[in-house]
């Protein structure tokens, strides 16, 4: 039995050939392609990049929320410059894209400098409300306001503004 099976497969592997039939030369490379049946499949390996919930450098985040759904989207720039976003019902994050380092140091710098974040107290969020936090390992400082309110210290809505219009509008969560 065992030779008439490879005399009948030599049979039509030359048919296919001599003929110069396409039909006999894909099946040759289609079997020839396919792995043997006791291949193991190639295990995924684990991402051993750090995600803003396990990084450990200065992050800054940026977002809103409230309103019906009571929801909210935030924005993690990490020190390395990788930008995240998060919406509050997603379980993970979305990789937005990676900063320029000139661009992260400047944001970095904006918020610890001239928005003073480790000494500015407030917290005030309303139904709608924007905030803007800062986090290095386990120090974490953020202020959050209404949105609209004339009382948040003046370079925070700034900061926010110029924070989202750095994130392209196609990129930007919903």
């Amino acid at each position: 039995m065992y030779r008439l099976t490879v005399l009948f497969l030599g049979l039509f592997f030359l048919s296919g050939v001599v003929s110069g039939s396409a039909q006999g030369i894909k099946a040759v490379e289609k079997t020839q392609a396919t792995p043997p049946v006791s291949a193991r499949p190639i295990q995924a390996q684990k991402s051993t990049v750090a995600m803003p919930n396990t990084y450990k450098k200065r992050q800054v985040m940026v977002g809103n929320g409230g309103g019906v759904t009571g929801g909210s989207v935030t924005y993690y720039l990490l020190e390395d410059g990788r930008l995240y976003g998060k919406r509050s019902r997603d379980k993970g994050y979305t990789f937005i894209g990676q900063q320029k380092p000139l661009a992260t140091k400047r944001v970095f710098e904006t918020v610890e400098s001239k928005c003073s974040i480790a000494k500015t107290k407030f917290d005030k969020p309303g139904n709608m409300y924007q905030f803007v936090g800062w986090q290095n390992d386990k120090k974490r400082y953020q202020v959050t306001w209404a949105k609209g309110d004339s009382t948040v210290p003046a370079n925070y809505p700034k900061f926010h503004k110029a924070f989202m219009n750095m994130i392209p509008v196609a990129s930007r969560l919903k």
